[in-house]
């Protein structure tokens, strides 16, 4: 956790200081994916002995390999405050009904991420009160007993009632330039130019992805996602 949220750039200190949800290593174990803020990142996996040795090669250079190993950023656009999030999956349709807890999948290859757009800008809020953990004040008098004011804490979700909107529900392949991420923060990578170039393929990556149709009816309801390798 301390390696996904150490992260200094200008362009992604937004995500520095958001949750971290559903991280995932890539299938070949050579990078690491999580949401954050709605949004995908990406960053290579730097082993022990490698950042052990690194550090001490480079005691005396501020820009160590791993210090300028920052997370790329791969999807673009989420808004979360008006519901709309890259790979996540709601809740009620897709973790409730269809008990799908995930919203993005590593290509079997390590090459790209099959990742999912949901829009709850339509859904309406529900709010639940948390009776049992009030915040309260308390108000004292000489001639009686105290008075206690209480105000319940809530908390508020988008929910889809019965015949009403569903979340909509979009999915993508988005390539994931791995040599890129890699070489980031490498040694041999200079300190102003190893994050702009994977993040700007990224950028491009994003761009240039491939949206599949979904089905006409009931195309929020996107319960499982498999591979099928072709040789």
């Amino acid at each position: 956790n301390n390696t996904t949220n150490n992260n200094n750039n200008s362009n992604n200190n937004n995500q520095s200081t958001a949750e971290v949800v559903d991280p995932q290593l890539s299938p070949d174990g050579s990078m690491v994916a999580w949401v954050s803020d709605g949004e995908i990142y990406v960053q290579a996996v730097r082993h022990p002995s490698n950042h052990h040795n690194n550090s001490n090669h480079n005691s005396n250079n501020s820009n160590t390999s791993n210090s300028s190993n920052c997370p790329i950023q791969i999807t673009f656009g989420a808004v979360p405050e008006h519901g709309i999030r890259h790979g996540v999956a709601d809740a009620v349709c897709a973790q409730e009904e269809m008990d799908r807890h995930s919203g993005y999948w590593w290509h079997p290859q390590s090459t790209g991420l099959l990742v999912t757009k949901t829009d709850e800008s339509q859904i309406p809020f529900w709010r639940i009160d948390h009776h049992h953990h009030p915040n309260s004040s308390t108000t004292t008098t000489t001639n009686g007993p105290s008075n206690h004011t209480t105000t319940p804490s809530y908390e508020e979700h988008r929910y889809p009632f019965a015949g009403q909107d569903n979340p909509r529900v979009q999915l993508a392949y988005v390539r994931v330039d791995r040599p890129s991420i890699l070489h980031n923060g490498s040694s041999s990578s200079s300190s102003s130019t190893s994050h702009s170039q994977p993040q700007q393929m990224a950028r491009d990556n994003w761009t240039h992805g491939t949206w599949f149709d979904a089905p006409r009816e009931a195309s929020e309801y996107l319960a499982r996602v498999h591979w099928i390798v072709t040789t």
